[in-house]
């Protein structure tokens, strides 16, 4: 099996270790599994379409994308609108479709934050993306991991989104072992 993960801090975060702290979570559970990671901290979907056709389209053999995007999309300080984060979806998809199946492409909804801590995302705001990322992904048969659910459902919420940063986004090693749990669902 071999799978491409990209997206923005979320995925690229290495949380200490020498590479991201996602691929050694996958690696732990899944022996022998092959894990590209294009992710870039700070990457909104205007930043991943400038570096689509080398991040991501450029690699052969690849079994299933895993995308997390859109956390930096709605961030209040550098909001860029529904409207266009919905385009750049589409082109996203489109692009992918050109290579690969519906049914290989995953995109990941933004985790729920703390907003005692986060100062620059909200839960109804994260919630009013997902729909747009949801709806654009559907209509073209795309799989959505409803990631944020999975997060704010967890008893331990709050800790599970205290990585080194503690910003109430950035999660640690326990956010990374149920995101990885979730990708091996779909593996």
């Amino acid at each position: 099996m071999k799978i491409l993960v990209t997206g923005d801090s979320l995925i690229a975060r290495k949380e200490s270790l020498k590479e991201p702290m996602l691929n050694h979570y996958l690696k732990k559970k899944v022996p022998g599994i092959k894990i590209i990671n294009t992710a870039i901290s700070g990457n909104n979907t205007n930043d991943l379409i400038q570096r689509f056709e080398k991040d991501v389209m450029s690699y052969q053999g690849i079994d299933k994308i895993f995308i997390l995007i859109g956390t930096n999309d709605l961030a209040l300080n550098k909001q860029i609108p529904k409207t266009i984060y919905r385009e750049n979806l589409q082109w996203i998809i489109s692009e992918l479709k050109e290579k690969y199946k519906s049914d290989q492409i995953y995109f990941i909804t933004p985790p729920a934050v703390d907003e005692k801590k986060q100062k620059f995302r909200n839960n109804e705001l994260i919630k009013d993306y997902i729909n747009v990322l949801t709806e654009t992904a559907n209509s073209e048969s795309c799989v959505v991991i409803d990631f944020y659910t999975e997060i704010i459902n967890q008893p331990d919420f709050k800790k599970i989104i205290n990585g080194t940063v503690k910003d109430g986004l950035h999660f640690g090693k326990e956010g990374y072992d149920l995101l990885s749990d979730i990708i091996i669902r779909y593996l």
